[in-house]
């Protein structure tokens, strides 16, 4: 596999301090791009089987824009998040003598990712300071797998994320996070092996609590 990449970006800081922007272009052209794909087969008993195997798509162009960006618009609040988009495509794909670039799909590439952050700190009323996060984020769909199996594909999602924490001192802090609260199912990869009847997905965790508590000594 080659890569021929170039990349232009510029990091800011706005506001007198209280802005940073951290931007970038990218463009990526790729040769003989590697592939993990499953083959399939003859048993000498008969049966099918398959093994994981890796394969080259001749050519592909890759591009697109990133944005990062944290605003402090007092010492209490703070706002992260970032941006992305991306054009992914192939330019040669030789399947048995046939270029079928045009009908082929990036693997775990979304057009499109998101994430905004929301930190709030404050003296808590029983001593300390009290930090308390909110984040969403989203991700366009994606193809998890080469073959490319609407069965496997993960549609555009969201994910909720929350959490408290409570510094009751330089060394002695607990906390209270809540990760997917909207207990959204969604798809992370999978197997689509069809001479042998499986199609099976993995799934990211679903809604989930975590309480706990650090000292500094």
């Amino acid at each position: 596999e080659k890569l021929d990449s170039l990349e232009v970006g510029a990091k800011m800081v706005l506001d007198g301090g209280r802005l940073e922007l951290n931007s970038a272009l990218f463009h990526n052209k790729y040769k003989n791009v590697q592939l993990s794909v499953f083959t399939s087969y003859t048993q000498p008993n008969g049966l099918p089987g398959f093994f994981g195997d890796f394969t080259n798509a001749g050519k592909a162009t890759v591009y697109g824009a990133e944005l990062e960006f944290l605003w402090m618009p007092s010492p209490a609040w703070r706002l992260s998040g970032n941006l992305s988009g991306i054009h992914a495509k192939y330019d040669e794909y030789i399947d048995r003598g046939v270029n079928v670039a045009d009908q082929k799909k990036f693997s775990n590439t979304p057009k499109f990712q998101a994430a905004i952050n929301i930190e709030h700190n404050a003296q808590a009323p029983f001593g300390g300071l009290l930090r308390s996060r909110l984040g969403v984020s989203y991700r366009s769909k994606v193809y998890p797998t080469t073959d490319l199996s609407e069965s496997l594909a993960q549609s555009g999602y969201a994910l909720l994320n929350a959490g408290l924490i409570w510094e009751r001192s330089s060394r002695l802090s607990f906390f209270l996070q809540g990760a997917n609260l909207t207990n959204k199912a969604y798809k992370t990869d999978g197997y689509n092996i069809a001479s042998l009847g499986v199609l099976d997905a993995f799934y990211g965790p679903p809604r989930t609590y975590t309480v706990g508590g650090t000292y500094k000594f």
